[in-house]
């Protein structure tokens, strides 16, 4: 059932991702049609594999956006509450992870990355003066496109009058690096800008009001620091333009039942990439 108005609902992140709408991820996976009535109509195609880079990226993100406070959610173990070889096992252990029921238990080497991770963001002026100032954690919105009548779902991390905040952990989080991971879809196919347009348009679909995007990039690695971003103009219209594409898409793919790419059933001719004739010019050139 569809939301007449856009709505605001608490859930959790299980009953959030089992809920009925499109969410970001899942349009994502409209650059093959195929691909996504597999992994979300039929159900035959797995999700993503949680890889140890986007564990780590879970842990921190539920780390920093706890409710309650920063890192209010996570403990270090102690080393006596560890076994000889540092294992989570004995009595000690038992006894330890009782008393915590709840929250992220982890080791000292495994605590300390996000301890740092903590440290950058709290010396960062910008960016700790707009956690101060969000007013809503993890806040779901639901509505409508009004141009597809696709019932559509977000989850931002932090919402504020002013703008949407987002979390991230990356390798890079220099300026260069971080653009790169916008621009260039087989470079780091994040998509920041297609989520940016994503949830613009949740907001002004509860709220009636365009909000910049903002992300807030810790460095997954060695020193961990952080960086606070600002998506431009020109970066959030390209990614309005691809959201509204695959809309288009799905929409089709729905009313007609055809799940093919577009070149699907077709001879296609390919021509060299933009970057192959300036490489060719150079060469020619030199």
């Amino acid at each position: 059932m569809q939301p007449a108005t856009p709505e605001h609902w608490e859930c959790t992140n299980d009953e959030y991702h089992a809920c009925p709408g499109v969410s970001r991820s899942m349009l994502q996976d409209m650059d093959n049609p195929l691909l996504f009535y597999q992994r979300h109509v039929a159900k035959t195609e797995p999700r993503k594999k949680i890889t140890p880079s986007l564990k780590f990226g879970h842990d921190a993100h539920d780390i920093v956006l706890c409710p309650d406070g920063m890192g209010r959610n996570v403990i270090e173990i102690p080393r006596d509450s560890l076994s000889a070889n540092g294992a989570r096992m004995g009595k000690a252990w038992v006894h330890f992870r009782n008393d915590n029921a709840g929250k992220l238990l982890l080791k000292p080497a495994e605590f300390e990355p996000f301890e740092r991770i903590m440290a950058s963001i709290r010396g960062h002026d910008d960016a700790m003066t707009l956690f101060n100032a969000c007013e809503e954690v993890e806040y779901a919105i639901r509505w409508t496109d009004r141009a597809t009548g696709l019932l559509l779902r977000c989850k931002i991390d932090l919402l504020l009058h002013t703008c949407i905040l987002d979390f991230k952990t990356a390798a890079d989080v220099d300026a260069r690096a971080f653009n790169r991971s916008i621009e260039y879809p087989s470079y780091a196919p994040q998509g920041y800008d297609y989520q940016a347009a994503f949830y613009r348009m949740g907001v002004k679909a509860m709220f009636g009001d365009e909000r910049p995007f903002r992300c807030i990039a810790s460095r997954n690695r060695a020193p961990y620091n952080c960086e606070l971003f600002t998506l431009s103009a020109e970066h959030l219209a390209i990614g309005e333009e691809k959201v509204h594409r695959d809309l288009r898409t799905l929409a089709e793919c729905k009313a007609s039942g055809r799940w093919g790419t577009a070149t699907y059933g077709k001879n296609t001719e390919l021509s060299p990439s933009t970057w192959a004739e300036a490489s060719r010019k150079q060469y020619e050139v030199e």
